[in-house]
């Protein structure tokens, strides 16, 4: 993998809207998904590649991404990555740009969905030439996610100020998507968002699902033998203790 930002890590303020401190992320930019990654997908949409923008536009307020997903599983999330669309980013500039990643509970996986809480709340800037990039992004979330197993969760995002070139996301290409769990939505022109708060709803134009994947926390298989070995040595021990 390629780090494309040195590794940082602060807290910043939160926004007007946000019950979470907006913790500051990196993302690693790579152009296949590693096994030590593949291992630990639990959530994954491959088909692509049409797209859909995050952005700022003057007046009609900020385009922004929602893809919602069921969570599956009873391991927490660590990581989320999404597929950028070649020669269709603009990013070129020495200077940071920035965006809000959140990470929302919500009511049903379907567009209109009220949003019931922040599970987590990420601030991530980007900097570099991306105008001919067809690579994922991939960010490690600072801390395990603990997400219901079934539950409908969506992630969000959408420019952190009040200018940003245009971030251009991967989505099903054909009416088609391999992701079952969920539903993607672009909120740009007419159905921008006025802000970048914490949305309350899942709002925009529907895609065809994004092309994303989410990792969780699944113990290595050597880890879980030692477990299950541990376990077995401890209930011999006990039985013997008994005895």
């Amino acid at each position: 993998m390629r780090n494309i930002l040195p590794p940082v890590f602060s807290v910043l303020l939160a926004t007007a809207a946000s019950s979470f401190s907006s913790t500051l992320i990196t993302s690693e930019q790579f152009t296949s998904i590693s096994p030590q990654l593949q291992s630990r997908i639990v959530i994954q949409q491959t088909t692509g590649t049409a797209s859909a923008n995050v952005r700022y536009a003057t007046g009609s307020g900020y385009y922004t991404v929602f893809q919602t997903f069921t969570w599956t599983g009873d391991y927490g999330m660590t990581g989320l990555g999404v597929k950028l669309v070649a020669n269709s980013n603009n990013i070129s500039s020495t200077t940071p740009l920035s965006y809000y990643l959140r990470i929302l509970s919500v009511e049903s996986v379907e567009a209109g969905s009220a949003v019931t809480a922040t599970v987590g709340d990420y601030f991530f800037e980007l900097t570099g030439n991306y105008k001919t990039v067809d690579d994922y992004l991939y960010f490690i979330l600072p801390d395990t996610l603990n997400l219901s197993n079934g539950g409908a969760y969506a992630f969000q995002i959408v420019a952190g100020g009040t200018y940003s070139t245009r971030l251009t996301l991967a989505t099903a290409q054909g009416g088609t998507s391999d992701y079952a769990g969920g539903n993607g939505f672009s909120a740009g022109s007419s159905l921008a968002l006025p802000d970048n708060d914490i949305p309350t709803t899942i709002s925009g134009t529907p895609v065809n699902g994004y092309v994303f994947f989410a990792t969780a926390a699944i113990p290595e298989a050597g880890s879980t033998l030692l477990l299950l070995s541990g376990l077995s040595a401890g209930t011999v021990a006990a039985y013997c203790r008994r005895r």
